[in-house]
Parts: C-alpha cells; structure tokens; sequence
C-alpha cells in the first residue's frame, strides 16, 4: 500500500463507512500498532500473520454478524423513534381534548 499505513487505510474505510466491520491482517504485530488501531479505527479483530484460515473465517462470519445486530438495531432503534413521536402525538391531542 504506497503511501498509506494499514491504520490510514482503516481510518478512511471507517470515514467512508463508519459502521463496518475493519478487521486488521498484518505481519507486523507491535502492541502499540494494535493499541492504534483499536482506539483511532474501532477495530473489530487484529490478526497477526500467520492466520490460521478457520480462525480467519470465524472472524469474517463474526464481523457478518455483528454488522448483522448493528442493522437490526438501527431498525428498532427507528422504530422506537416513530412509536414515541406517534405517541407524543397523542398525548399533546388528549391534552388539548380535556384542557
């Protein structure tokens, strides 16, 4: 990658698409880099080269499912907006009936 650092490219994935799921596959395990990575990128998973490819794949299908919960979240999360704004609704219309 001429030009940037794995943490760089993660940083511009998450500025470009903050809710997926990074994970990190290097050659290079430093505690510090991995430190970095988790806190400026929200890194999902760091993996040090070399990866065992069951675990890699536990990985992926991990990172699927958490982007999986994330949707469903948001989804209720909406939901439970629209029900309270429907409901905050009818509570201003009954207090204008008995007021």
């Amino acid at each position: 990658m001429p030009g940037l650092t794995g943490i760089q490219l993660l940083a511009e994935a998450k500025r470009l698409q903050p809710e997926a799921t990074r994970i990190l596959l290097t050659g290079h395990a430093d505690k510090a880099s991995a430190i970095q990575a988790i806190n400026q990128v929200g890194l999902f998973q760091y993996l040090e080269k070399p990866w065992d490819n069951a675990q890699l794949m536990l990985v992926i299908q991990q990172g699927i499912e958490r982007a999986q919960l994330l949707r469903e979240l948001r989804q209720k999360i909406m939901e439970l907006e629209t029900a309270n704004s429907t409901l905050r609704g009818s509570q201003a219309r009954l207090l204008k009936a008995f007021l």
